[in-house]
């Protein structure tokens, strides 16, 4: 499996619509190609886990596409710092509630973040967790469309997550 390509994500059966995963878009490879890519795949919105700074540095066709309005959908920003977990947990669980939701409703959403792997496979698995599924299965279905969380940081954040820690 590529890194750098579009992943779908195997949700439960009840759930509607799609979860895809990728690294920055226009990052690694053409722009266009990852557009049109996402637009073959019915993407509904697109959720960035990368600062817009961050987007600026590492993929300046995309910085200019999302300035000047140039994208066939919606790009919103979730962002969490290369490494590290959110740092506003309620703000998280409402944002992670309104995406699991969103896809209940049949929405395809894509989400990346620099290099598609821990910062998206964090938010992955905490959507998945979301839609009900457990994190363990949440973990295999996530690293099975090739992202995992990287640190131990990561790890500990959706650890406690899953036993409810992190709830209220």
């Amino acid at each position: 499996m590529r890194w750098d390509a579009i992943r779908e994500v195997n949700l439960p059966e009840h759930v509607v619509g799609a979860l895809f995963l990728t690294s920055m878009l226009g990052r690694q490879r053409p722009l266009q190609q990852d557009i049109e890519k996402a637009k073959a795949l019915g993407v509904t919105a697109v959720i960035s886990l990368s600062p817009r700074d961050e987007v600026e540095e590492k993929s300046p066709q995309y910085a200019q596409a999302l300035r000047e309005g140039g994208l066939p959908w919606p790009v919103e920003f979730l962002p969490i710092d290369n490494g590290g977990v959110p740092t506003n947990l309620q703000a998280y669980r409402e944002a992670v509630q309104g995406l699991a939701e969103r896809i209940r409703r049949g929405q395809r959403l894509l989400l990346h973040c620099a290099g598609g792997l821990g910062r998206t496979g964090l938010v992955a698995i905490s959507i998945l967790m979301a839609l009900g599924v457990p994190l363990e299965e949440a973990t295999d279905r996530v690293r099975k469309a090739g992202s995992s969380p990287e640190t131990p940081e990561q790890w500990q954040f959706l650890r406690l997550l899953g036993q409810g820690y992190l709830s209220s």
